[in-house]
């Protein structure tokens, strides 16, 4: 079996497009099957349309999800909180933010290191927050625990799903993400002018 040299493939080549188009051309004159094969223009058109409907697709998809159990006011009645901090989290002014949420609803708080939480503390707050890159980076997945003891009191979840995907508000500053959150796992707790 002989192995074609490159100046035979391109011969090969130029045979079939030659072949290719006198098929089409008797293809629209006997109009025979014509929606089979399409033109290059038609198959240009075809695929514009197609990456359309598929960026409409993946923008569509790329929202934030947030679930929420809030606290409930009349069986906790939080005036401090200890904050748990988590070295494994980078994300800049996310604590921050928590503490921003917490003092908007009449809370103060304050961090501790270490697994045990000082004595004073009734109430702790644990946290994970994750962040993205995309040309800067951006808070993906946060999730906020508040705990009584060993007892979970409320819980709130934040991410982008797809992780942003194309959405343009996957750049929202940190406190824009997080103060709805916070508002919703506070919403029994009335919110106060001080912050």
């Amino acid at each position: 079996m002989r192995v074609a040299s490159p100046p035979d493939r391109d011969k090969l080549l130029k045979t079939f497009i030659i072949r290719r188009r006198t098929l089409l051309v008797w293809i629209r004159r006997e109009n025979v099957g014509y929606n089979l094969l399409r033109t290059n223009a038609q198959w240009r058109g075809e695929m514009y349309r197609n990456l359309s409907c598929l960026f409409a697709t993946v923008a569509l998809t790329a929202c934030t999800a947030v679930s929420v159990k809030p606290v409930n006011q009349t069986e906790h009645a939080i005036s401090h909180v200890c904050i748990q901090e988590n070295p494994k989290v980078i994300v800049a002014g996310f604590v921050e933010s928590i503490e921003s949420g917490l003092s908007r609803h009449g809370i103060s708080s304050e961090r501790y290191t270490g697994d045990k939480p000082p004595d004073r503390c009734v109430y702790t707050l644990t946290y994970v927050a994750r962040q993205n890159w995309d040309v800067a980076t951006y808070l993906w997945l946060a999730k906020v625990e508040l705990r009584k003891g060993a007892e979970l009191v409320g819980t709130a979840d934040y991410h982008l799903r797809n992780k942003g995907g194309l959405s343009l508000n996957k750049w929202a500053s940190v406190e824009a993400k997080m103060a709805p959150v916070m508002d919703q796992l506070l919403t029994s707790f009335p919110r106060t002018s001080v912050q």
